[in-house]
């Protein structure tokens, strides 16, 4: 939806969906500003971030197709851990040595050696994902019986937490869709 421009961004913290052509990233949305820290009591405070692929894309002197086989090289959720030894500045240097010839590069990071399956299924995947243009993008009313259901029965989420954010949501004076320049 973000690719064809029907949305504004992709909201989360996974950049995997640059691989899939997300044009813009946003990071750190939350209604509490937030988070807490792993293993510990205390929370971090975050701001939101808008990171931008084709920025990204020019920084990093890549192209969509080499973006893909550097995630696949370092890890994505389809390749969990990446190849041992190599992060983003040694796939960065294969680039530099290999250009678009994956095929040396592949041999030459042993992706073989780490996976039993080819480099090229893992690309293919990728860059195809399947989609649908058959949605109808419409705003209503949140359904108060079907946010609870979600978050607290499926999610585990508390009950009087979700409860209390409903009421919020139902008492607001402006019950208009913010705009995302209104989390900043």
């Amino acid at each position: 939806m973000a690719k064809k421009g029907d949305v504004y961004a992709v909201i989360s913290q996974d950049a995997d969906c640059f691989l899939f052509g997300a044009p813009l990233l946003v990071k750190n949305l939350t209604i509490s500003r937030k988070r807490k820290k792993t293993g510990t009591q205390t929370y971090a405070l975050l701001n939101p971030e808008i990171v931008s692929l084709s920025e990204n894309l020019k920084e990093l002197e890549l192209e969509q197709d080499q973006l893909i086989v550097l995630a696949m090289l370092v890890g994505t959720d389809f390749n969990v851990g990446g190849i041992k030894g190599i992060g983003p500045k040694k796939a960065l240097t294969l680039f530099k040595k290999y250009g678009n010839n994956f095929d040396a590069l592949f041999k030459e990071a042993k992706w073989d050696d780490y996976f039993d399956y080819p480099w090229k299924k893992v690309f293919d995947l990728l860059k195809n994902m399947k989609t649908t243009d058959h949605y109808k993008l419409e705003w209503r009313d949140p359904d108060s019986e079907e946010m609870l259901k979600i978050l607290v029965e499926k999610h585990d989420f508390s009950e009087e937490r979700v409860k209390n954010v409903i009421e919020k949501l139902k008492n607001s004076e402006d019950k208009k869709q913010k705009g995302l320049g209104d989390f900043f």
